[in-house]
């Protein structure tokens, strides 16, 4: 099916963020913010419009409309701003929708979401298609020529847990070699992502070779625990830091030979 054509919104050069503009001289104590300093935040890096359908490359954090990053990486696996490989042979798997941000824009720019919404009905009309909302929760029911009893009393419902919100610390390098500064020690990331999964983001962030090798360790009381690849961060979460929000690891690089 075609795609929704997505008219580039110009920034209003004056618009101030406010939730309401008629009582700005009744409440001086509010501050005020010209838009024009945070459009860098709300506009797509292709288009250089608002964001429609906010999409994250998770890697380097660049933020654009699903349908300009989409149509991009069907001819580039680089993103468009910072140049890294999003991935090398499916870039897709790496951009994720980022409702927060669409749901900060819509709530600062109003004017953004009805201009949009109303853009996209005119769309579906001219074309004569009925746009069917489909809720995301709603399974498709299996027809079973068998009957079964079911005790509702014992259904379990998975439970969808938030990411874990992880802080890496530096903790010493024995080889001799000077690194370069970990850019963002603070990440979130799934808690189904193991020990090993980090050690393999800090490898590539840290640009090291197989020479060297990575250990975690999770502080426990006064000592340190040097973490198995293979446990996943929510497990080392509820065992050594479930009654804090930030799970803090160490990092520490050993040559091979050391391990």
């Amino acid at each position: 099916m075609e795609s929704v054509k997505k008219k580039v919104v110009t920034p209003p050069k004056n618009y101030l963020v406010t939730r309401d503009e008629n009582k700005r001289e009744e409440d001086e104590s509010k501050v005020y913010v010209p838009v024009v300093n945070i459009n860098c935040y709300l506009t797509c890096g292709i288009c250089k419009g608002y964001l429609y359908e906010a999409s994250t490359i998770t890697d380097c954090m660049h933020t654009f409309c699903k349908s300009c990053i989409v149509k991009f990486t069907e001819k580039n696996v680089h993103c468009p701003t910072c140049n890294i490989v999003i991935h090398p042979t499916e870039p897709l798997i790496n951009i994720k929708l980022d409702r927060t941000l669409q749901d900060i824009l819509y709530s600062l720019l109003p004017h953004v979401a009805e201009e949009e919404l109303e853009r996209e009905k005119k769309f579906y009309e001219i074309h004569g298609i009925e746009k069917k909302y489909i809720p995301a929760y709603v399974t498709p029911c299996l027809k079973s020529p068998v009957k079964t009893e079911v005790d509702h009393k014992h259904e379990h419902k998975a439970e969808i847990k938030p990411p874990i919100s992880l802080l890496l610390n530096y903790g010493g390098c024995s080889t001799g070699i000077i690194l370069k500064a970990l850019e963002k020690r603070f990440i979130r990331v799934t808690g189904a992502a193991t020990i090993c999964h980090v050690t393999k983001f800090l490898r590539k962030k840290l640009t090291l070779t197989d020479s060297h090798q990575v250990n975690l360790y999770c502080s426990c009381g006064t000592s340190n625990i040097c973490l198995d690849g293979s446990r996943t961060l929510q497990a080392v979460k509820d065992l050594y830091s479930e009654s804090k929000d930030i799970l803090e690891l160490e990092y520490h690089i050993l040559p091979s030979c050391m391990v």
